[in-house]
């Protein structure tokens, strides 16, 4: 065999092993400027902290699917991106894999409960069932609200807060109405008055008036006009007969 022929043979032989060396590499998976891929396979991407339109972007592609299977708050993501993914970053998949994600509705948070008009007691209770805990208490006097029944809370019904957040109560002392003038009326009838107005008879004690007939009433305590709690005591004083 001549040189040439030599030269030629070595050459192919070259080439051969060369070709057969590339087929070999592009077969397997490789990087470009993103995951890995190959014919039937695909190494999944992270798509955390994605919105789910870019998501479907980046998957579409590859050959895989989004899928939402979850909403639910999240104190590291942003509301709306996707907090958790399935499979994870880096796993390799058949293409068609759908990937399950989690979206972020935001942080954990919740929203103060209406509590006005309720009974004291029953306003701490709804308030430590959704995560908050109950401040100071502060009394006061209201013309509308019962006694021992919230008022307002600070801070008010339907804002958002954090949980654990502390919610502060203004509670009724109870409604205040003006007494009933039952001065120059009789004993019997100066108590149906009272207690059609909401006020209890107090102490009734006797004086003398000798210008006023014998079973009057001379004085009350509170005075007629000034306002007081509903359910609370008017003393009397009411004329003896000699």
């Amino acid at each position: 065999m001549n040189t040439s022929k030599v030269i030629l043979v070595s050459m192919l032989t070259s080439a051969i092993t060369s070709a057969a060396l590339l087929g070999g590499f592009i077969g397997l998976p490789y990087f470009v400027n993103g995951p890995r891929v190959n014919k039937d396979n695909v190494q999944v991407p992270s798509v955390l902290s994605l919105q789910p339109d870019q998501a479907r972007m980046l998957l579409d592609p590859m050959g895989l699917s989004l899928v939402i299977s979850e909403q639910r708050a999240d104190d590291k993501a942003e509301a709306g991106s996707i907090a958790q993914q399935s499979p994870m970053q880096g796993s390799w998949v058949k293409k068609g894999t759908p990937v399950q994600v989690v979206i972020s509705t935001g942080q954990n948070e919740s929203q103060v409960p209406g509590l006005t008009s309720l009974p004291v007691e029953e306003a701490m209770q709804k308030l430590t069932g959704v995560g908050l805990k109950v401040g100071t208490i502060t009394k006061q006097k209201s013309d509308s609200v019962e006694a021992d029944h919230v008022i307002a809370s600070v801070p008010v019904a339907g804002e958002t807060v954090e949980p654990d957040s502390v919610v502060n109560l203004i509670v009724s002392e109870g409604k205040q109405s003006e007494v009933p003038n039952v001065v120059g009326r009789g004993l019997s009838q100066a108590k149906e008055m009272l207690k059609e107005q909401g006020f209890e008879v107090g102490s009734v004690r006797y004086g003398y008036d000798e210008d006023r007939r014998a079973g009057i009433v001379l004085r009350q305590d509170p005075e007629a006009d000034a306002l007081a709690d509903e359910g609370s005591a008017v003393s009397l004083i009411v004329n003896e007969s000699d």
